[in-house]
């Protein structure tokens, strides 16, 4: 067989195979793609923030976004940290995470009240940005039971930016919320 250096070069294409040993079976020789070397070696961050423990955000005017009264706790965390109501980018080395965001609140209102809930992007330095694509709404169904709020997007957050909840009323009436989850992964 030649010197690997013999043979010409190519700028290389997702598709075009690369030959490895693979560590996991005895270290048979097999091929990859190179577009697997990406999902392989790039780290992977991510947090599962949440509260159990009911709040109610009063809403004191209709149709006006408010902060979700909460306080985040975390199961698991790698580069995102959740200090009170914001999930942080805080991960090392300091880079910007092209970041997938799902919340899901459980909440209470009053009778066929328009819940409309989305998530804000907050600079280190405190300017915030509303990001419409995240922007969902639920009507109670006038049984006074319990209801989901997903919201869902994907965003770039940069180092020491941060995510938050706000949530609207079509009513001037409190929500209540029994639980909220945040979970955000790196893509």
């Amino acid at each position: 067989m030649p010197k690997i250096s013999s043979y010409g070069t190519v700028t290389p294409s997702p598709s075009d195979r690369i030959v490895v040993s693979d560590a996991n079976d005895s270290n048979a020789t097999k091929n990859i793609t190179v577009g697997s070397l990406s999902s392989a070696t790039s780290p992977a961050y991510y947090i599962d923030a949440f509260s159990n423990t009911p709040a109610t955000t009063t809403i004191s005017q209709a149709d006006t976004y408010v902060d979700l009264n909460v306080t985040f706790s975390t199961s698991l965390s790698d580069g995102y940290t959740a200090n009170n109501a914001l999930v942080s980018n805080l991960n090392v080395p300091q880079t910007t995470l092209l970041s997938q965001v799902t919340v899901v609140l459980s909440l209470k209102a009053s009778n066929n009240n328009v819940i409309t809930g989305l998530i804000t992007q907050r600079t280190a330095a405190g300017a915030e940005t509303d990001i419409l694509s995240s922007t969902s709404s639920v009507t109670e169904a006038g049984n006074a039971t319990e209801f989901n709020l997903v919201m869902t997007c994907i965003s770039n957050l940069g180092y020491g930016e941060s995510l938050k909840i706000k949530v609207k009323n079509s009513a001037a009436a409190n929500i209540d919320c029994s639980h909220a989850s945040v979970v955000v992964h790196s893509i």
